[in-house]
C-alpha cells in the first residue's frame, strides 16, 4: 500500500511515500504501518553496513530478521520515538520456503503472523477479502490482483486514507534464487488493471460464499 497517515492534533492525515523497501544485501521486502520516519532508519542501518561500520544481516530471514528488527527498535529508543509502528519483512528461510516477520516498534518483540495477513487500517477486512476470495485465484497475476482488489476498495472507504486516485498501490513477488521484483499502480492504472478481472471475480466470489461453497482445490501455492 502506498500511503501512510500522520497524525497531527486529532487528526491522522494520509500523505504518498513508497511504502516497499527493498532491505540492501539481502533478497527481503520490508513494509510498515504507521510511523513514515521508519524509514530514515532503514536508510542509516544500510549506510553503516555499507561503509563498514557495522554487520551485514545473515539473508535467511528467521536467522537475521530478528536482528534487523531489533537494530530498528534500538534507534527508535534512542531518538525517543514513540508512536507505535508496525513493521513488516517477508523472505526466504533456509530451505527456501516464504518467512514473514513482524514488530510493533519500539516495544514489540518479533512474531510470525499468519499466512494471510494485513496491517493497518481496516486490516481485519483486507484480511477477510483475501482469505474469502484466495480459493478462487487461479494464477500468481490473480493474488496479486486480489491484493490491490483488497488495498483499493479499503482505501475508497476508509476515511483515515481518502482520495486514492491521488497514491499509487505498490506489490512485490518474492522467488527463491531471485532479487523481489517490485511493481506500483497509479490510480489510472489501477482501474484499468482490475476492470474485467473484478467482472470475473464476481462470479467467484458468489461461488465461494454461496451456500455450497467452493469445493476445488486452489492450485496456488
Amino acid at each position: 500500500m502506498a500511503w501512510p497517515i500522520r497524525g497531527e492534533g486529532n487528526a491522522n492525515i494520509p500523505y504518498a511515500t513508497d511504502k516497499l523497501h527493498l532491505v540492501k544485501d539481502t533478497n527481503w521486502i520490508s513494509t510498515f504501518s504507521g510511523w513514515a520516519g521508519i524509514q530514515s532508519y532503514q536508510n542509516a542501518i544500510e549506510a553503516e553496513i555499507e561503509l563498514g561500520h557495522a554487520q551485514p544481516f545473515d539473508p535467511h530471514l528467521p536467522v537475521g530478521g530478528p536482528a534487523y528488527l531489533n537494530a530498528l527498535r534500538n534507534r527508535a529508543h534512542d531518538t525517543g520515538q514513540s508512536q507505535n509502528t508496525q513493521v513488516v519483512i517477508a523472505g526466504l528461510d533456509m530451505d527456501g520456503n516464504p518467512y514473514t516477520l513482524s514488530a510493533t516498534l519500539p516495544n514489540g518483540g518479533p512474531y510470525c503472523p499468519s499466512a494471510i495477513a494485513a496491517f493497518g487500517v481496516q486490516d481485519s477486512t483486507a484480511v477477510w477479502l483475501m482469505s474469502t476470495l484466495f480459493p478462487s485465484c487461479e494464477s500468481l497475476e490473480d493474488v496479486k490482483r486480489l491484493a490491490c482488489f483488497a488495498i483499493f476498495q479499503i482505501a475508497k472507504q476508509e476515511i483515515k486514507v481518502g482520495h486514492p486516485e491521488h497514491y499509487r498501490i505498490s506489490l512485490a513477488v518474492l522467488e527463491n534464487g531471485k532479487q523481489p521484483q517490485r511493481e506500483s499502480k497509479t490510480y489510472s492504472e489501477m482501474l484499468k488493471w482490475l476492470d474485467d478481472w473484478e467482472r470475473n471475480m464476481r462470479s467467484c466470489f458468489m461461488s465461494v460464499i454461496g451456500p455450497h461453497g467452493n469445493s476445488r482445490s486452489n492450485p496456488i501455492k
